[in-house]
């Protein structure tokens, strides 16, 4: 998948696309009225990590902003499977 730049000149690369089980964990951290949002964050956090493949700073990962938590989940999001898995044939789906 590509790179997804974050502010400060840092970057993450996750290894997969974001699964359907991904998606919903997602959508029950947001659903969910009485977590605190800093538990929320942790959350997004918990489902973020185990997918990403690289990133370029050392450390812990949640060495990030608030928005830039909430960037990485929406452009992990909006990649296409293609970018993810190159098709066996070289080819893409979307090409005609």
């Amino acid at each position: 998948m590509d790179r997804i730049p974050l502010p400060r000149d840092r970057w993450v690369r996750f290894g997969r696309p974001m699964y359907l089980s991904d998606k919903r964990a997602f959508r029950v951290l947001a659903a969910a009225e009485d977590m605190p949002y800093l538990d929320m964050l942790d959350g997004y956090l918990s489902i973020l990590e185990p997918a990403v493949a690289e990133r370029s700073w050392e450390g812990s990962f949640d060495q990030m902003t608030e928005p830039e938590v909430i960037h990485l989940a929406q452009e992990w999001m909006s990649q296409t499977e293609d970018a993810a898995v190159p098709p066996a044939s070289g080819t893409s789906s979307a090409t005609p």
